[in-house]
């Protein structure tokens, strides 16, 4: 048994991977920034081997990138990978997620109502002017809630891609969250989609959630249309 709980135990290349993760989403590593590995080194306080290790599995979640010549960069951002990431996520949730309203079981239905109820409960102590200020914490809630719509879908596979997709979107919506809806706006938005969900209405709950991935690219094609390739002046 004991064996079997150090193994799960996450290793310092997982926390490195983690917190680097967390700091490239929120935007602390820029977009664009060259990645030295001497100052990663330092920023983590963690070895040049475990950088090393850690930097080709963020290449892989695509957040950041690598080139012969000129080493790791934080990914950019721009408003063709913006639409393609939107399209990608319409292709991929909306089969997954009227699948899980056709065979769901209880377990997805609990799932569901916990996401609402961690979403609503964030928004609560948080405030709704705050969201910016605890993007990391809300980053997590928002896609823990739609891995829950899409957790019965019965494909870990597809869950894996819309994972991954949903994280390289989280980025624009941290940069872009002044010109987002508020934040009691998105929740209602949020936990109505969620009942929807729940009563199987399949047709009404893809029209609503294609309609609500398509009203957030609006909200960041304006932020692009506003600054210069999403960085703000």
């Amino acid at each position: 048994m004991t064996n079997d709980v150090e193994a799960k135990e996450p290793t310092k290349a997982d926390a490195t991977q983690e917190r680097m993760r967390t700091d490239l989403i929120t935007g602390q590593l820029k977009p664009g920034l060259q990645l030295k590995i001497h100052e990663l080194q330092e920023r983590y306080s963690v070895s040049q081997t475990t950088i090393r290790e850690v930097l080709p599995k963020l290449v892989h979640e695509g957040l950041v990138t690598s080139s012969a010549r000129k080493g790791y960069a934080v990914c950019r951002l721009s408003l063709e990978d913006l639409e393609d990431l939107a399209a990608l996520r319409l292709d991929l949730e909306l089969p997954a997620f009227e699948t899980s309203m056709k065979q769901g079981d209880v377990d997805w239905e609990v799932g569901v109502l916990r996401a609402q109820h961690l979403m609503r409960k964030f928004v609560a102590e948080a405030g709704a002017s705050k969201r910016a200020e605890h993007a990391h914490g809300w980053l997590e809630i928002h896609a823990g809630f739609h891995s829950a719509l899409i957790a019965g879908c019965g494909s870990e596979r597809r869950m894996q891609y819309c994972r991954q997709i949903f994280t390289q979107s989280s980025r624009y919506f941290v940069v872009a969250a002044k010109y987002m809806q508020s934040s009691d706006v998105n929740l209602s938005e949020h936990l109505e989609l969620g009942d929807i969900a729940l009563d199987r209405d399949i047709e009404t709950g893809k029209e609503r959630l294609r309609q609500h991935v398509l009203q957030a690219l609006t909200n960041m094609k304006r932020f692009f249309e506003e600054t210069e390739n999403g960085v703000p002046g």
